[in-house]
């Protein structure tokens, strides 16, 4: 029994000093330990780095969705802190959204990566750019004349309700051209080029209702019986009255600029993202956290 204690005391001295490697992730809230050893997986996204994706997951704790989305999409140290920042900001209601583009990087396989399900395929509404697009640190651009746009493979008839709304930050301004929509009518957000007003349509509401800006951070959504537009987190418009109306559509909702009368400077998609309908206060959360990031990344402006 002797002979044991010192073996006994050995362990202990390790078990008090492992504790001393634990940190708690801010997103799962969850221990981690820093010397755990890596396990090799692959993904199918080209990334930055060739080199397989490296996930820390031993002792059976969870990989965060941060970890897995700055991997997949390449993008710097920095930028993933911002998307971090932005998690801890919007945790309380993250499982409200369906997708968040934050078109980080500078490159289209960063662009295409959807944080909430941060993998390339259909099924995680990983972007699709068929007709291209240009990327770069300012976002994305799509050019009309070359019908370009992003296909978010996310279609209304998968959501749960039409309690469903889109937000977006947009650079530059916009002299024409759709938005956001599933090319039916059902989700629809657009800007007409005869009278330079924005329009917004969700499954029930009255087609053609304005949309007071659609420079920079803004949301559309519908709340019961209502479509609720908001500008930079501040509700800016109630269009009324809306029959609360199931989604039939099976066109995938999409990114896009005006096919018809292209404008070669419009706007530069900084953010995107489909969601269930927001209250007012985690629509001011969300606009700050997204604000948060063009201002560190220098592609904010004026609201």
């Amino acid at each position: 029994m002797k002979k044991l204690l010192p073996l006994l005391a050995l362990l202990i001295f390790f078990e008090s000093k492992a504790q001393t490697f634990k940190k708690t992730d801010p997103e799962t809230g969850q221990p981690i330990i820093e010397d755990c050893p890596p396990i090799n997986k692959t993904s199918t996204t080209p990334r930055a780095s060739n080199n397989p994706l490296s996930i820390y997951t031993c002792c059976n704790i969870p990989v965060t969705a941060t970890d897995v989305y700055a991997e997949n999409a390449g993008i710097t140290s920095a930028e993933k802190q911002m998307v971090r920042e932005f998690v801890e900001s919007c945790r309380p209601f993250l499982n409200k959204f369906y997708a968040i583009y934050f078109f980080l990087g500078g490159k289209f396989y960063a662009h295409k990566v959807n944080f909430m399900n941060p993998f390339d395929n259909e099924y995680a509404f990983s972007l699709q750019f068929p007709n291209k697009a240009t990327h770069d640190e300012e976002g994305v651009f799509f050019d009309g004349a070359k019908a370009q746009f992003a296909n978010t493979q996310i279609m209304p008839a998968l959501m749960v309700d039409a309690n469903v709304g889109a937000s977006y930050y947009l650079l530059n301004s916009i002299p024409g051209g759709t938005i956001i929509s599933n090319g039916t009518g059902t989700f629809s957000i657009w800007k007409r080029d005869n009278d330079g007003k924005a329009y917004g349509y969700i499954a029930g509401s009255t087609a053609g209702a304005p949309v007071p800006d659609t420079r920079g951070f803004g949301t559309i959504q519908r709340n019961g019986n209502t479509i609720e537009v908001f500008n930079a987190g501040t509700l800016a418009a109630v269009i009324n009255p809306a029959a609360l109306d199931n989604f039939t559509s099976e066109l995938p909702i999409k990114l896009s600029q005006n096919y018809a009368n292209p404008q070669s400077n419009s706007l530069r998609w900084a953010f995107a993202a489909i969601h269930q309908t927001l209250t007012a206060a985690e629509q001011t959360t969300l606009y700050n956290a997204v604000e948060l990031i063009q201002v560190k990344k220098g592609r904010d402006i004026p609201q």
